[in-house]
């Protein structure tokens, strides 16, 4: 295992994502990443400063502690709800996306099947799953 490191953590997850079928899913997993990579773009948060893991419904990526939060948040804030706007004014009712998302800061290991451990990742994985920040 490597040592820890701090990193920015962003998760992002679909809202009722298991009420959808096959062909949603797919297309809302694509809506998910286009519009994580146009947010993070946006930040000026490059692909070498970041590593991305897919848990089928949500994205987790793991930033460089010298990359803008700042900018991250901005990024969030402003870009991600116009791109869900725009997304959503195309798609049928049923596949219309929802994100939830956490931003946290913490340190991260990577283990021998590179696989992410750490306590703050444990804990950010945690407020996603919140009922209140469900509600």
């Amino acid at each position: 295992m490597t040592d820890p490191v701090s990193r920015t953590i962003l998760l992002l997850d679909i809202e009722r994502f298991s009420d959808r079928d096959d062909v949603e899913q797919a297309y809302l997993r694509r809506m998910l990443y286009d519009v994580t990579d146009r947010a993070l773009e946006t930040a000026g948060i490059d692909e070498t400063l970041r590593m991305r893991a897919d848990r089928g419904d949500s994205v987790m990526e793991l930033i460089d502690a010298n990359a803008s939060v700042t900018a991250l948040l901005r990024a969030l804030l402003t870009e991600v709800p116009q791109q869900l706007r725009a997304v959503n004014r195309m798609a049928s009712r049923s596949a219309q996306i929802r994100l939830r998302g956490v931003v946290a800061g913490g340190y991260v290991a990577v283990d021998a099947r590179d696989g992410w451990v750490g306590s703050d990742l444990n804990h950010a994985c945690r407020l996603l799953d919140a009922g209140l920040l469900r509600a």
